[in-house]
């Protein structure tokens, strides 16, 4: 019963430190949740990149077209030594008959481009998906030093383009999200000994009639962890409305100043679980923060 009365106490306390000292509060919760939302709306960003880059992958990445000379078992063979490269995920083979028809299927609309192609003037091709994207260009360069190749066909630049995005957002993003929330916990710290100076004849009091350092001292850390759980709740409906308002107003235009308008629409299971993670980070700055505040102020 006692142990629910100090509680109680505390969690009181706690609301009327935050009360009190609203607007310092509230910059405290704007800085964090602004620092909160650079950490999901990167991470959100990364996500993308990454499944693009996984598109690539899941599918053939390679085309591989032969001369007309070429034989099929000539082909096959190549087959089998490229499958026996650890780089490589799958090959597929692509006669000039398979070749006809998937042209047939393309252009079934337009009769006039069937109406003088007939396999003979169809390549065969070999279609090759690797395990790394970063592979394909090895690969591709091997085989057009093969006197039977005739081209090679593969997405160099959209992959080299898609993983230098991908790196830039995630190295860029470290180091913003990292100072931001560097910044939070030095605001934090700051706005907590604000308010315990605040405080000061209310601890003073305390002491005097026995309170223990820890009882004073869990409001103000408590008033921290709220600032990041709160933060971390309105980074992420910010997440989630902000491309529903940039769409509503700009359309599918970027906004220069705010590209953090242009993010898109982050998956539910996404956005939960990015809200989960940042709850417990916001919650720990904000306790780290707080404790350094009211360890000089407090306990000594």
């Amino acid at each position: 019963m006692r142990f629910l009365e100090t509680a109680q106490r505390i969690i009181k306390n706690t609301f009327h430190h935050l009360s009190r000292n609203f607007w310092h509060s509230l910059a405290a919760v704007l800085v964090t949740a602004l620092a909160i939302y650079s950490v999901s709306y990167f991470t959100a960003s990364a996500y993308r990149y990454q499944e693009a880059l996984n598109t690539f992958k899941n599918k053939p990445q390679l085309t591989v077209f032969f001369k007309d000379e070429t034989t099929e078992d000539e082909i096959l063979t190549l087959k089998k030594n490229l499958e026996a490269m650890p780089e490589v995920k799958e090959v597929s083979y692509i006669s000039k008959e398979e070749a006809l028809y998937l042209y047939q299927e393309q252009n079934r609309d337009q009769p006039e481009l069937l109406e003088f192609v007939t396999a003979d003037i169809l390549p065969a091709s070999l279609e090759i998906g690797t395990n790394e994207i970063e592979f394909q260009e090895s690969i591709a360069r091997e085989l057009s030093n093969n006197p039977r190749v005739e081209n090679v066909v593969f997405h160099s630049d959209v992959v080299q383009e898609l993983l230098r995005i991908s790196n830039t957002v995630k190295i860029e993003g470290m180091v913003w999200a990292g100072s931001l929330l560097t910044v939070s916990v030095l605001t934090i710290l700051v706005i907590v000994g604000i308010s315990i100076s605040t405080f000061g004849r209310e601890i003073e009091i305390m002491r005097l009639v026995g309170a223990s350092s820890w009882f004073i001292s869990w409001p103000f850390i408590l008033q921290g962890v709220l600032y990041g759980i709160i933060s971390a709740a309105l980074a992420a409906g910010l997440l989630y409305v902000l491309p529903y308002i940039k769409t509503a107003i700009m359309g599918e235009t970027n906004w220069l100043f705010f590209p953090g308008l242009g993010v898109s629409h982050v998956p539910t299971w996404l956005l939960l679980k990015l809200w989960a993670i940042t709850t417990c980070i916001g919650a720990l700055l904000g306790a780290f923060a707080s404790g350094i505040a009211t360890w000089k102020h407090v306990r000594t």
